[in-house]
């Protein structure tokens, strides 16, 4: 039985790896969509042009700065400079460093409230074993911090390294630099996307964005 538990812990690690790399793209996908209708309905109301929300960061940042401030979510992003990175910074006197560690450290608290209030168990009769059962959606806490926490390392290393004459080549290079930025996020990526997979977040999405669905099991 414990070899059992053993070999089911294995295979749902090797299955949210696997997929949080997936749901990367998709995440760009459903967060660019969604925005730009918000947008396009905003326009049609108020004849008022939004900037947008999603600037193709997976494909397109330089560098882990680049995509958490000026690509990924930037309505967040201004939420989270105004109310805590600034804040931080003038009203502590805390160096950039501790600012961006809060800040992140904010969003991830924020992304655990989300964990806790939008995804829960939906049949407690659920089967424990079928983890990969939405219905038996149990959300894990403390991954989204520990995801947030990286990023901010990512950043913090970023500012005190970034400028190494080694890095310079990367910069002739964007795809290379790209795929860099990404790849920083893939160590703890499958904790922050746990519940998303696991849940009908991506099911929902679905109504405005195809997805590839398994009709057959083995």
């Amino acid at each position: 039985m414990q070899l059992l538990s053993i070999l089911l812990v294995k295979r749902a690690c090797q299955r949210l790896c696997l997929l949080s790399d997936i749901s990367k793209v998709l995440f760009q996908m459903y967060l660019t969509t969604f925005s730009e209708g918000l947008d396009f309905v905003t326009a049609c109301l108020t004849g008022c042009e939004s900037e947008p929300i999603m600037l193709n960061p997976v494909f397109k940042s330089l560098s882990p700065t680049d995509f958490w401030s000026q690509r990924w979510n930037r309505l967040v992003h201004g939420v989270l400079k105004s109310g805590v990175y600034l804040p931080v910074r003038h009203f502590f006197e805390a160096p950039r460093e501790i600012a961006v560690i809060a800040t992140f450290l904010a969003s991830g608290l924020f992304h655990e409230w989300l964990n806790f209030n939008v995804f829960s168990v939906i049949d407690p009769r659920c089967n424990e074993i079928d983890y990969f059962s939405r219905a038996c959606l149990v959300p894990s806490y403390g991954g989204s911090i520990a995801f947030m926490m990286w990023q901010a390392a990512c950043v913090a290393l970023e500012w005190r390294i970034g400028n190494w004459k080694v890095f310079s080549y990367f910069k002739k290079l964007p795809i290379l630099q790209s795929f860099c930025v990404i790849s920083l996020g893939l160590p703890l990526a499958h904790w922050f996307c746990e519940a998303y997979i696991r849940s009908d977040f991506f099911v929902h999405g679905q109504l405005a964005l195809p997805v590839i669905l398994r009709t057959a099991t083995e």
